[in-house]
C-alpha cells in the first residue's frame, strides 16, 4: 500500500487555519491536523509558507486614548529633562577638566 504524501497546499491550509485561530503554526500542530506526512516534509513546506506570509502580516494601527498619550508625553518630557541635566553636568565636568589641562600644559 502506497503511503499518502503531504502536499504544500495541505500544510498551507493547516497553517492558515492555526493562524486564523490565533495559534502558532508548528510542525506538530500541522501534523495533528492533516494526519499525514513526515516532520521533515511538513517543516520544509511550513518554512516556505512562513516566508510567503511574512510580508502579508497586517499592521494594526493602535489608537491610544488621549489620557494615555498625555501621560506618555509628560513621562517622556521628564525623561528628557533628567537626561539633559545629567548630560549637561557631565559636559561641565569635561570642560572643567579641559580647562585644567590647558592651564597645566600652558595652552
Amino acid at each position: 500500500m502506497a503511503r499518502k504524501l503531504v502536499e504544500f497546499d495541505d500544510v498551507a491550509a493547516a497553517a492558515q487555519k492555526l493562524k486564523d485561530a490565533g495559534k502558532r503554526p508548528t510542525v506538530i500542530a500541522i501534523r495533528d491536523i492533516i494526519g499525514k506526512g513526515s516532520f521533515t516534509t511538513i517543516s520544509t513546506y511550513l518554512k516556505q509558507w512562513s516566508e510567503e506570509h511574512s510580508l502579508d502580516e497586517e499592521l494594526v494601527e493602535v489608537v491610544l486614548p488621549e489620557s494615555v498619550m498625555s501621560d506618555a508625553e509628560l513621562f517622556l518630557q521628564k525623561i528628557y529633562t533628567v537626561a539633559k541635566a545629567s548630560a549637561d553636568e557631565q559636559l561641565e565636568r569635561e570642560r572643567e577638566l579641559l580647562r585644567q589641562k590647558e592651564i597645566e600644559y600652558g595652552v
